[in-house]
């Protein structure tokens, strides 16, 4: 719905459809408690402040959220958007599908652009000068809904053949923009993260849990295990964060190290 008591800069909201997408996918889904809470540290390292404060902050925003059927449309072309630029991986797509019902709007750039057309039609900009310093004026464009802005925001993206990319660290899914096909993550955080995770849990059962969606379809031959002595045990900490190290005790440490 659209604000029509105030006017938002469009250069102000440069990353809506990010904050959208970001803000969405934390409230639509009440059961992944560690994904919602690293997904708002990320959201707080980007823009300074978390969701829930963010929302109270800018009620135009969450009132706009609430129309589910124009929100829900800009989050499925978000995602048709990464399918189309192959920004996304098979697994973190399912897991999107399958967690949070999104949907492909659009299965090549030139439909999806059609798509984006028919909403940019629909939105009015204003355009006024405001006087910076003495006789320096400015061209400032405004725009009575931050919906419209994310869908311009979309274009530009488009426009500029920019890449928009979920973060692969398995905690985050943030979504980030890029200029490099080779990206990964949202910030070098998550990336260290990342690497720290596969360095203390490897092919671990426990690493693997942690994945999207992991299936093995390679037959194990109990020949290959004949006369193979057992696995030494020793306890692992049961949960890892990577901001505190990769031991929860001494003991621990220098039973995985061998010392």
């Amino acid at each position: 719905m659209a604000n029509l008591n105030k006017r938002f800069e469009i250069n102000e909201f440069s990353d809506a459809f990010l904050i959208f997408y970001s803000i969405w996918i934390y409230s639509y889904n009440n059961n992944f408690s560690t994904k919602k809470s690293y997904l708002d540290s990320q959201f707080k390292l980007n823009y300074g402040i978390g969701i829930e404060e963010y929302l109270i902050n800018n009620p135009s925003l969450e009132e706009e959220m609430k129309n589910e059927l124009e929100a829900k449309d800009l989050i499925n072309s978000i995602f048709s958007l990464i399918h189309i630029q192959n920004s996304l991986d098979k697994k973190i797509s399912n897991y999107l599908i399958e967690n949070y019902k999104l949907e492909k709007t659009s299965t090549n750039l030139e439909k999806l652009s059609q798509h984006i057309n028919k909403k940019l039609e629909k939105i009015v900009l204003t355009t006024r000068l405001v006087n910076k310093e003495k006789n320096k004026f400015s061209s400032i464009k405004t725009c009575n809904s931050l919906l419209g802005i994310a869908w311009i925001n979309i274009s530009e993206i488009i426009s500029k053949n920019k890449l928009v990319k979920i973060c692969t660290y398995i905690k985050c899914n943030m979504i980030f923009v890029s200029n490099r096909k080779s990206s990964a993550y949202c910030n070098a955080k998550c990336q260290t993260r990342a690497k720290s995770h596969r360095a203390y849990y490897g092919a671990s059962k426990k690493y693997n849990e942690g994945k999207l969606e992991v299936n093995s379809n390679t037959p194990i031959n109990d020949k290959n295990n004949v006369n193979r002595l057992p696995p030494e045990e020793f306890k692992i900490p049961e949960e890892y964060e990577p901001d505190f190290g990769f031991f929860d005790g001494e003991d621990n440490k220098l039973k995985i190290l061998g010392s």
